[in-house]
């Protein structure tokens, strides 16, 4: 009898623990399979994607938006009245309306060179942005910031008249950056080394034109660097202190806490002069300073952010690159889109009556674009005449990137694109283990 009870017990004993053992299994497992809610919380190396090809254009993006203002109004009535030489080219009006960057040119200056001036929103000059020693550059670039609390733009040293010795430095080496594996960016701080050559303080003098004018003095550089400033014009810096490095473009990021950008070596950019497509090396620059250099390849293509800040994407030919931005081990993530590309030109190309050996079975070939999305070779693929590269993305929606293909043809003092079609990645959050 005693034995009947103790294998009794035993049994029970048993039964329980393996009950434990189930409930912390099936609790494991649980929480191995959450999916996270947005994609701020997911890697760049853990994104998953669909392609979907041949979509309508996405919307205008908020950059894109403010570079394609018009002059306005009541700024060219004061340079008419008060300041009859100089040129206004362009105005851009700050997210509230309350300040308006002027950008104009004198007589004197060179036709590449430009001058910032900030005004209020009846017309009133606030004051000269851009000291006598520094020029504008690449206005297409000068941005506010979507809080509109700062504005960047890309600036070099002027040439001073009667007083050249002073603005002169010579070239320094060539700068050789950091390599970022597109495996693995997890070094946020691999491009943070000091310059090779040291900035020349320059002095500069006061605008006549401007009755709060910057600081005596601004560091400035003989290659195009990024200056950022308050909203009221004050507090003028250079963000990057690279002399050799040429910043041709920048964007900021939605809760304006950081730049992307493109920059390539003062020898890159000389060597490819005659070329009308610029190349640089993507790379993100904090408010702080701080820079991090995402990716050792050119590329044409201008990045983009997340809606959400988290993320920032490029491409390279065929390839979109995604890179974290605000994490403390970022990563990086290469989505190959050769084949879809491929296999949706047919498809493209036999809709248009451009390719007569195209496929019959439209249907099917849809179904293998989403199929091969991930596939990395191109044999038995063959050649379509809308198969282009991606020449520009848009990151208007969270889960949503668009990219644009075409082909990019130099005429004269232009490029002409054609063959011109937008594609859309549309990405989903991986589950992922929670600790």
């Amino acid at each position: 009898m005693f034995n009947y009870h103790r294998k009794t017990f035993a049994a029970i004993c048993l039964t329980c623990l393996s009950l434990t053992s189930a409930c912390q299994q099936v609790g494991d497992l649980a929480k191995s399979t959450v999916s996270p809610s947005s994609l701020r919380d997911v890697p760049a190396q853990r994104f998953g994607y669909r392609y979907e090809a041949d979509v309508d254009a996405p919307p205008p993006s908020a950059s894109e938006t403010q570079l394609n203002q018009e002059k306005l109004s009541i700024i060219q009535t004061d340079f008419d009245k008060n300041r009859p030489l100089d040129a206004l080219q362009t105005t851009i009006a700050s997210p509230d309306r309350q300040r308006i960057l002027a950008i104009y040119q004198r007589p004197e200056d060179e036709k590449s060179t430009f001058r910032l001036d900030l005004y209020d929103a009846n017309g009133k000059l606030l004051r000269a942005i851009t000291p006598q020693g520094l020029a504008l550059v690449f206005t297409q670039t000068v941005a506010w910031s979507p809080d509109g609390n700062s504005i960047a733009f890309v600036g070099l040293r002027r040439l001073v008249e009667g007083n050249p010795e002073a603005e002169i430095a010579p070239t320094p080496p060539a700068i050789e950056e950091s390599p970022t594996p597109i495996a693995n960016a997890n070094d946020a701080n691999a491009n943070n080394a000091a310059p090779e050559t040291s900035p020349t303080i320059v002095p500069t003098p006061q605008q006549s034109v401007s009755p709060t004018p910057n600081a005596a003095t601004v560091l400035t550089f003989i290659t195009e660097q990024i200056y950022i400033c308050n909203r009221d014009g004050g507090d003028l810096k250079p963000l990057t202190l690279k002399e050799g490095l040429i910043y041709f473009y920048f964007t900021w990021s939605p809760d304006s806490s950081m730049l992307a950008a493109l920059a390539c070596k003062q020898t890159e950019w000389i060597s490819r002069e005659a070329n009308l497509s610029r190349v640089g090396r993507p790379r993100i620059i904090e408010k702080s300073g701080r820079e991090r250099l995402l990716d050792d390849n050119l590329t044409d293509i201008l990045p983009v952010f997340s809606p959400d800040s988290s993320k920032v994407a490029t491409a390279f030919q065929y390839d979109v690159h995604i890179y974290d931005t605000i994490s403390s081990v970022p990563t990086s993530a290469k989505i190959p889109l050769i084949v879809p590309f491929q296999t949706s030109s047919q498809i493209f190309d036999a809709k248009q009556g451009q390719q007569s050996n195209a496929p019959a079975n439209n249907a099917q070939m849809q179904e293998n674009i989403a199929n091969n999305a991930t596939a990395t070779t191109t044999q038995n693929v063959q050649p379509s005449a809308s198969f282009r590269p991606i020449v520009a993305l848009r990151w208007t929606e969270d889960k949503t990137l668009s990219l644009q293909t075409a082909f990019v043809s130099n005429y004269g003092a232009e490029n002409i694109q054609s063959f011109e079609r937008w594609h859309r990645l549309n990405f989903s959050p991986q589950p992922v283990v929670l600790k």
